[in-house]
C-alpha cells in the first residue's frame, strides 16, 4: 500500500500589530489572549515571532505614559501628605527611567519567546 507523503511545514512567521498585543492591564507586557495563543500553538507548528520596532515603540509609549500618570499621582499625593503631616516627603520617580524600564520589560518579553 503506498504511503502518503506530506511536505514538511515551513516555519510560520507571526508579525503582530500593536492592537493585538495591547492589554488594558499595563502590568502585563502584552495581552493574555496573545500569550495564550502563543503557548497553545508553539508546540503544534513551527512558528517564529517578529515584533516590529514600531510596535514595540507604540507599546512602550502607551505603557510608559500610563506609568508616568501614576507617578504624577503619587507625587501629588506626597505633596498633600507633606502638608497634612507638616513634614517633607519626596520620591525619586524619574520619567525617563520609567520609559527605559518599560522598554526593558517589553524586550525581555520578546526574548522570552
Amino acid at each position: 500500500m503506498p504511503k502518503i507523503r506530506r511536505d514538511v511545514l515551513a516555519t510560520h512567521i507571526i508579525v503582530p500589530d500593536t492592537n493585538i498585543l495591547w492589554d488594558k492591564d499595563k502590568k502585563n507586557s502584552v495581552s493574555a489572549d496573545f500569550n495564550a495563543f502563543w503557548e497553545r500553538n508553539k508546540s503544534l507548528i513551527s512558528i517564529k515571532l517578529i515584533v516590529p520596532e514600531v510596535v514595540l515603540g507604540e507599546l512602550q509609549f502607551q505603557q510608559a505614559t500610563s506609568a508616568i500618570k501614576l507617578a504624577s499621582t503619587v507625587a501629588e499625593n506626597l505633596q498633600e501628605l507633606s502638608g497634612v503631616a507638616q513634614a517633607t516627603y519626596s520620591t525619586r520617580l524619574d520619567n525617563e527611567k520609567i520609559k527605559k524600564q518599560v522598554g526593558v520589560k517589553l524586550n525581555k518579553w520578546v526574548r522570552s519567546l
